[in-house]
């Protein structure tokens, strides 16, 4: 929810986020439920394939409301 804050407070709707650092593909999450567009960089390809995985999987969960 962080980062779901920092987007609505600093982007504007129709933006691309670059993020140089993807990690966790935390900020990937954030700008799935927001609408954003997103480019994301990782240099690692371990770490990129376990963000990767983890963002998959969020995305395929259904809500409950």
């Amino acid at each position: 929810s962080l980062y779901e804050w920092k987007l609505m407070k600093f982007c504007k709707e129709g933006w691309t986020v670059v993020d140089l650092f993807g990690g966790s593909f935390s900020v990937a999450i954030a700008c799935y439920k927001l609408g954003f567009s997103l480019d994301i960089v990782e240099g690692d390809a371990t770490i990129y394939s376990d963000g990767l995985k983890r963002f998959k999987k969020h995305i395929a969960q259904k809500t409950l409301f």
